[in-house]
């Protein structure tokens, strides 16, 4: 798998001063004191705004470095062309969620770009909502991968 799908920012100048800063944030944060300058430093070094409802939002819910991790990806710009052999790579890593909590997520959106399906995420976690009704069998990653590339609808698991 190439890197901008495996992860993007682990050769990033700027991760290790995003985590400094994320962790500072994060114990400001539950001390209750102001972290507004943190705040603003945070998004000079990743290079966009970091708000403080992003802050409210991940603290206790993730760690500090994925915090980090995700303030450094532009969400609205993920790589496109990602192979057939890479996007069922990611799934199978899905799958068992065998990654970091920052990959985890980064693959399943950059997987929702690469194959168009805006509901990828419940076709992989929740396939019975996808489907509208139960399914008969856990779904494999190609499986997955076929139903979201609209090879097939699903209708052997169903």
């Amino acid at each position: 798998m190439r890197d901008c799908f495996f992860d993007p920012v682990s050769t990033s100048a700027a991760l290790p001063e995003a985590v400094r800063l994320a962790r500072e944030i994060y114990s400001l944060h539950e001390a209750g004191a102001d972290y507004s300058t943190e705040l603003k430093q945070l998004g000079r070094t990743v290079g966009q705004i970091v708000s403080l409802q992003q802050v409210r939002g991940a603290f206790g819910s993730i760690a500090p470095e994925t915090f980090a991790r995700k303030s450094l990806v532009n969400w609205r710009e993920l790589p496109t062309g990602a192979t057939e052999e890479e996007m069922l790579e990611m799934l199978q890593l899905v799958c068992v969620a065998k990654g970091s909590e920052f990959q985890l997520e980064y693959w399943v959106q950059c997987l929702r770009v690469n194959t168009g399906d805006e509901r990828l995420s419940d076709l992989i976690f929740w396939p019975d909502a996808y489907f509208g009704r139960p399914i008969a069998q856990e779904l494999t990653a190609a499986e997955i991968l076929d139903v979201a590339l609209g090879r097939t609808g699903g209708h052997r698991a169903l």
